[in-house]
Protein backbone atom coordinates (compact mmCIF):
# COMPACT_ATOMS: atom_id res chain seq x y z
CA UNK A 1 0.00 0.00 0.00
CA UNK A 2 1.55 3.53 -1.28
CA UNK A 3 2.22 5.77 1.53
CA UNK A 4 -0.18 9.33 1.20
CA UNK A 5 1.53 12.75 1.26
CA UNK A 6 0.81 12.56 4.84
CA UNK A 7 2.21 9.84 5.58
CA UNK A 8 5.80 10.81 3.73
CA UNK A 9 5.89 14.13 5.54
CA UNK A 10 5.56 12.61 9.02
CA UNK A 11 8.65 10.74 7.70
CA UNK A 12 10.41 13.12 6.40
CA UNK A 13 9.78 15.17 9.65
CA UNK A 14 11.02 11.81 11.62
CA UNK A 15 13.90 11.32 9.62
CA UNK A 16 15.55 15.13 9.60
CA UNK A 17 15.59 16.32 13.70
CA UNK A 18 17.30 19.70 13.07
CA UNK A 19 15.29 22.81 14.26
CA UNK A 20 14.27 24.91 11.05
CA UNK A 21 12.99 27.85 9.63
CA UNK A 22 9.42 27.10 10.02
CA UNK A 23 9.77 25.73 13.79
CA UNK A 24 11.17 29.12 14.57
CA UNK A 25 8.24 30.75 12.41
CA UNK A 26 5.70 28.89 14.04
CA UNK A 27 6.96 29.68 17.79
CA UNK A 28 6.77 33.11 17.05
CA UNK A 29 3.64 33.14 15.18
CA UNK A 30 1.67 31.23 18.41
CA UNK A 31 4.14 34.05 20.53
CA UNK A 32 2.72 37.04 19.62
CA UNK A 33 -0.98 35.33 18.86
CA UNK A 34 -1.28 34.49 22.57
CA UNK A 35 0.12 37.59 23.72
CA UNK A 36 -2.31 39.32 21.64
CA UNK A 37 -5.26 37.66 22.66
CA UNK A 38 -3.93 38.00 26.24
CA UNK A 39 -3.58 41.30 25.82
CA UNK A 40 -7.02 41.83 24.30
CA UNK A 41 -9.01 38.91 26.72
CA UNK A 42 -7.14 40.70 29.67
CA UNK A 43 -8.88 44.31 28.81
CA UNK A 44 -12.07 43.26 30.94
CA UNK A 45 -9.96 43.39 33.67
CA UNK A 46 -9.94 47.75 33.68
CA UNK A 47 -13.72 46.68 34.59
CA UNK A 48 -13.22 46.25 38.62
CA UNK A 49 -16.08 43.72 38.88
CA UNK A 50 -14.38 41.61 36.01
CA UNK A 51 -10.55 42.13 37.32
CA UNK A 52 -10.69 38.85 39.38
CA UNK A 53 -12.26 36.77 36.28
CA UNK A 54 -9.71 37.97 33.95
CA UNK A 55 -6.96 35.49 34.28
CA UNK A 56 -9.36 32.62 34.33
CA UNK A 57 -11.00 34.01 30.72
CA UNK A 58 -6.98 34.50 29.47
CA UNK A 59 -6.75 31.17 30.21
CA UNK A 60 -9.81 29.86 28.42
CA UNK A 61 -9.29 32.31 25.19
CA UNK A 62 -6.01 31.48 24.70
CA UNK A 63 -6.42 27.35 25.38
CA UNK A 64 -7.06 26.43 21.75
CA UNK A 65 -4.32 28.39 20.47
CA UNK A 66 -1.85 26.47 22.60
CA UNK A 67 -3.22 23.10 21.68
CA UNK A 68 -3.08 24.11 18.28
CA UNK A 69 0.46 25.01 18.87
CA UNK A 70 1.70 21.20 20.48
CA UNK A 71 0.17 19.77 17.53
CA UNK A 72 3.12 21.68 15.34
CA UNK A 73 5.36 21.11 17.88
CA UNK A 74 8.36 18.31 16.91
CA UNK A 75 11.35 19.34 19.84
CA UNK A 76 11.93 19.96 23.30
CA UNK A 77 12.20 23.31 23.93
CA UNK A 78 9.61 24.95 21.82
CA UNK A 79 7.33 25.57 24.44
CA UNK A 80 10.22 26.68 26.77
CA UNK A 81 10.66 29.36 23.60
CA UNK A 82 7.12 30.44 23.22
CA UNK A 83 7.00 31.01 27.02
CA UNK A 84 10.21 32.83 26.74
CA UNK A 85 9.04 34.93 24.23
CA UNK A 86 5.82 35.92 26.24
CA UNK A 87 7.71 36.57 29.02
CA UNK A 88 9.68 38.89 27.03
CA UNK A 89 6.70 41.11 25.54
CA UNK A 90 5.45 41.17 29.34
CA UNK A 91 9.25 42.41 30.42
CA UNK A 92 9.11 44.88 27.04
CA UNK A 93 5.53 46.75 27.95
CA UNK A 94 6.79 47.09 31.68
CA UNK A 95 5.37 44.29 33.71
CA UNK A 96 9.11 43.96 35.57
CA UNK A 97 12.04 41.47 34.31
CA UNK A 98 10.76 39.09 36.79
CA UNK A 99 8.17 37.85 34.20
CA UNK A 100 10.92 36.86 32.17
CA UNK A 101 12.48 34.86 34.58
CA UNK A 102 9.04 32.85 35.62
CA UNK A 103 8.13 32.64 31.92
CA UNK A 104 11.60 30.94 30.94
CA UNK A 105 10.58 28.32 34.24
CA UNK A 106 6.75 27.95 33.81
CA UNK A 107 7.53 27.14 29.77
CA UNK A 108 10.48 24.46 30.96
CA UNK A 109 8.25 23.46 33.19
CA UNK A 110 5.38 23.11 30.59
CA UNK A 111 7.61 21.80 27.86
CA UNK A 112 8.55 18.73 30.50
CA UNK A 113 5.11 18.37 31.76
CA UNK A 114 3.87 17.90 27.76
CA UNK A 115 7.58 16.04 26.65
CA UNK A 116 5.97 13.00 29.52
CA UNK A 117 3.28 12.49 27.33
CA UNK A 118 5.02 13.03 23.86
CA UNK A 119 3.30 16.04 23.24
CA UNK A 120 -0.23 14.20 22.21
CA UNK A 121 -0.99 13.22 25.76
CA UNK A 122 -4.42 15.21 26.34
CA UNK A 123 -3.75 14.80 29.94
CA UNK A 124 -0.12 15.84 30.09
CA UNK A 125 -0.71 18.39 27.22
CA UNK A 126 -3.75 20.26 29.80
CA UNK A 127 -1.55 20.16 32.91
CA UNK A 128 1.36 21.92 30.94
CA UNK A 129 -1.24 24.30 30.10
CA UNK A 130 -2.03 24.82 33.02
CA UNK A 131 2.06 25.57 34.25
CA UNK A 132 2.49 28.00 31.14
CA UNK A 133 -1.15 29.77 31.71
CA UNK A 134 -0.40 30.46 35.41
CA UNK A 135 2.26 33.16 34.68
CA UNK A 136 -0.60 35.43 33.75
Amino acid sequence: MPKTNKEEKQAIIAENKQFTARDAIQIGLHAALLFFLSGLVGSIGFVPVLYPAAPFVIAIVCGPVFFLFLSKVRYFGMITAVGTLQGAFLAITGHGIYSLLAAFILGLIADILCRTGNYRSFKHSLLGYAALSSKT
